[in-house]
């Protein structure tokens, strides 16, 4: 594990401890994403504790719901494997991106976050499984409206974001999709239970699953 990793891990730990009100207190998510990247901005860029630094020798940006590549908006292409049929587009925006702003080839780390139910975490290596096996074999046939089938639902879960993850992680050059090229994706995983926050980031590399981290109980 890289040194912006360890940052990236205790900055997830300092957040539970700081800010706990907001997990204990079913807030949503985009309230943890914005205190979490605050205190990962803090931690990259090694600002000190009065706030003050150099915008000038930033190492990385750490942003939230940023949805430019560039002057474009960010999309990703979802796949239609039924009919011979040009991909759809979906604009998206990652609840938090680690990058240089304006700079394509500094698209470091994304992630997305997820409060989940008990059964859902204590699957997660499984519902991980079954989710990938899934995309990799997207087609149409499988939503309704939009919307993936209810049969399915039981063991796949984040379908959205898993796709998400993939696409801005893989490093393949395809000219009829934007390639992002970031290093690592996260889905940072977390449920609350009997007065513990316990969590886990489920890696993403090269457009695929990579692995699991169970970060400690608080």
């Amino acid at each position: 594990m890289t040194s912006l990793e360890e940052k990236i891990k205790q900055s997830w730990k300092n957040t539970t401890i700081e800010d706990e009100y907001l997990f204990y207190n079913g807030v949503h998510e985009n309230s943890i994403s914005h205190k979490f990247a605050e205190k990962m901005n803090i931690e990259i860029n090694d600002i000190c504790k009065e706030g003050k630094y150099n915008r000038n020798i930033l190492k990385f940006h750490v942003d939230c719901e940023y949805n430019r590549n560039n002057e474009d908006v960010k999309s990703i292409s979802i796949p239609d494997t039924t009919k011979d049929l040009p991909p759809i587009y979906k604009n998206i925006r990652p609840d938090i991106i680690i990058h240089r702003r304006g700079e394509d080839q500094s698209n470091e780390y994304c992630f997305e976050l997820k409060r989940v139910s008990y059964y859902n975490f204590l699957n997660i290596e499984k519902i991980t499984s079954n989710t990938m096996k899934f995309l990799e074999n997207e087609n149409s046939n499988n939503f309704i409206d939009g919307k993936l089938k209810s049969n399915l639902k039981q063991n796949i879960c984040y379908v959205g974001d898993f796709r998400k993850l993939k696409f801005l992680t893989s490093q393949s050059d395809r000219p009829e999709i934007t390639n992002f090229h970031y290093k690592i994706g996260y889905f940072v995983i977390f449920h609350v239970k009997n007065e513990k926050i316990c969590s886990s980031f489920i890696v993403f590399k090269n457009g695929n699953f990579e692995n699991i981290i169970s970060i400690e109980k608080f």
